[in-house]
């Protein structure tokens, strides 16, 4: 993604083409949290439910 950007800046990317970029990729930032997120909690939920515990920490690339 910033490959590109950097080589259509250097062609002449205009400033709309960017910022609908940046928007695009915050956009798609904030619906991976929110994956994450609903991940983590049924996660944790079928966890407890399996085995009784809380889980001490959770890792999700």
């Amino acid at each position: 993604m910033l490959k590109i950007l950097r080589n259509k800046i250097k062609k002449g990317l205009t400033m709309t083409e960017k910022e609908e970029a940046l928007a695009r990729f915050q956009k798609a930032r904030q619906r991976k949290r929110e994956c994450i997120a609903r991940l983590e909690k049924s996660m944790k939920a079928e966890y407890e439910k399996r085995t009784g515990k809380t889980p001490d920490y959770f890792f999700a690339l």
